[in-house]
């Protein structure tokens, strides 16, 4: 009888098969016992035959399945740490960028103020000489006389050179041009300016200066009055380039 044809349940519910098992040599035993093994008894004639895999195989496959997913695992690391950190110096210039772009605008609001400060002086200044000028004037006129006047004018000349001119009526004598005591000036000690004349000065204030006033001295020649005049006025800008 040919045992690998006959299904599983007939080999096993033969009552010979079981005797001869255990009163067989140790060979018959052995091919019997391989015989279940390899599962020739089939759920039918003509079923499929299982394939048993080395228990080796599966940790094999197991330890290579463990490799590729550490490997995707450092990956996956790698790039989401170089996006991290592409953002974070994306957000550093940015950052840069910003701050330069509040300190320019802050030197730029402290230039216009500085400006606008300059221009207002000047015209306080200015309109202060025209009150002056016309209150002189009025005098002369109710006491019917007129006398001329000196009247000066400070503006830039060249790089640290400013010039003072006599745009007034009368001549000036022993005129002396001073300033404060942290600024640098190089003037004529003493001179005489007719109208229409002018003397040239250098003058340049250094970091601490706190008063840049150019102080101007002399006397009138016309007017006969033996006291000293005065006037002052803050040094001129320089022209921005």
């Amino acid at each position: 009888m040919d045992l690998a044809l006959r299904p599983a349940a007939s080999i096993a519910a033969a009552p010979w098969l079981t005797t001869l098992s255990r009163s067989s040599p140790p060979r018959v035993a052995v091919a019997l016992r391989a015989a279940q093994l390899l599962d020739v008894a089939r759920s039918g004639y003509g079923g499929p035959v299982r394939t048993v895999i080395p228990l080796a195989a599966d940790w094999q496959e197991v330890s290579d399945q463990a490799t590729v997913f550490g490997v995707l695992v450092a990956l996956l690391v790698g790039i989401a740490t170089t996006i991290v950190m592409i953002r974070q110096e994306k957000v550093t210039r940015e950052g840069q960028r910003l701050q330069s772009e509040q300190g320019r605008a802050a030197a730029e609001r402290a230039e216009s103020a500085a400006r606008l400060t300059e221009e207002y002086t000047r015209r306080v200044v200015e309109a202060l000489e025209t009150m002056a000028v016309g209150s002189s004037r009025t005098v002369r006129i109710e006491n019917g006389t007129i006398t001329p006047r000196v009247r000066w004018s400070l503006a830039h000349h060249e790089r640290d050179a400013y010039r003072l001119t006599n745009l007034g009526g009368e001549s000036a004598e022993n005129v002396r041009v001073s300033a404060h005591e942290s600024m640098v000036l190089h003037a004529p000690e003493s001179t005489a300016l007719a109208p229409g004349e002018a003397l040239t000065f250098l003058a340049a204030p250094t970091l601490a200066t706190s008063d840049s006033t150019i102080t101007v001295r002399w006397f009138g020649v016309d007017s006969g009055s033996p006291e000293e005049e005065t006037w002052r006025y803050p040094l001129p800008p320089r022209p921005r380039r």
